[in-house]
């Protein structure tokens, strides 16, 4: 699935960039997964809202007589987030996979197709899979940190004193599992691209081409949150600067104690809820934009440099 054309192999914070040069050279198919985005964030608030909104808000109003009701509160609450947050993710991914194709396939402009099939499927089961391997991995670095550090501070205690020894031992437990955390992400951080690629779930993989560019790496994406973070703060800042004040206005209704009982008292709102929505979702389609662009382009330049680097078969002339 990935043959593409000619792919550099430079490997340089340029790669940072891929995001903003989609942006550039493919306005239209950009445009159509910037609707794609925002159609996704509108169906899931909009669904969860619909779902969700009256039994919130009739909690909400009981909870005053009724304290006993924050269990039902905080249910319907966490059902709300993770309904939203599955349609949100689904979003994000038939989004990321468009980028993928579009990276692999980059001359071909028709490649960047959005669907939801198997592609998107195989990388939510391999997301799951992530969250849980990070989780396993990480309680198990936990445990190996704070074992270490717990004798460690038995033998320190007996020197330099218990409180001082216990304070630092555990902050530096809490410095190398910070520190072992990120290191694993690195390692992960291209298996999305390559279970994509390979129409497999594959973690090895990734491990493999990360091995000897763990530093040029960390600089990639150093470099590409910096501009995710530039670019969401400006859209954020046109948006409060685009903000008409008859939509702050509305605001000093609450103040004049205007008391929501159903969704309908919440209409003079609306036109404030679409601008949150509308800058939500085009700061979300950009850092899905740069992340997953970065995330491709760096795996397919090291995967072109482990090719490259394999040794020749000689060839007999006999």
């Amino acid at each position: 699935m990935c043959n593409g054309g000619h792919v550099r192999t430079e490997l340089s914070e340029e790669i940072a960039f891929d995001g903003l040069r989609l942006l550039r050279d493919r306005p239209l198919t950009a445009m159509k997964w910037l609707l794609v985005m925002f159609a996704g964030y509108g169906v899931a608030y909009g669904f969860t809202m619909l779902a969700f909104a009256e039994h919130w808000l009739a909690f909400w109003q009981a909870l005053r007589n009724e304290p006993q009701l924050l269990s039902g509160l905080i249910y319907t609450t966490l059902m709300a987030v993770s309904v939203c947050g599955i349609l949100v993710g689904l979003t994000h991914l038939i989004v990321k996979c468009a980028i993928y194709r579009a990276q692999i396939a980059i001359e071909n402009p028709r490649a960047a197709t959005l669907s939801l099939g198997p592609d998107e499927v195989r990388l939510v089961v391999f997301y799951v899979l992530k969250f849980l391997l990070i989780m396993v991995l990480s309680v198990s670095l936990f445990l190996v940190v704070a074992g270490v550090a717990w004798l460690a501070n038995t033998a320190l205690e007996l020197h330099i004193g218990r409180n001082f020894a216990t304070y630092g031992i555990i902050m530096l437990a809490l410095l190398l599992q910070a520190l072992g955390v990120v290191w694993l992400k690195l390692r992960l951080s291209l298996a999305s691209m390559d279970t994509f690629c390979q129409r497999r779930i594959n973690f090895i993989g990734s491990f493999l081409l990360t091995r000897r560019y763990i530093w040029s790496i960390l600089v990639v994406y150093i470099f590409t949150y910096v501009l995710v973070l530039i670019c969401v703060t400006s859209v954020h800042a046109i948006s409060a600067i685009g903000l008409n004040m008859s939509l702050i206005e509305q605001f000093k209704f609450l103040k004049q104690g205007l008391e929501v009982k159903t969704l309908f008292d919440l209409k003079p709102f609306l036109p404030f809820f679409i601008v949150v929505l509308t800058v939500t979702a085009i700061s979300a389609f950009l850092r899905e934009l740069m992340i997953a662009a970065a995330q491709s382009r760096l795996f397919l330049t090291l995967r072109e440099r482990a090719r490259e680097a394999r040794p020749k078969p000689e060839v007999s002339l006999h």
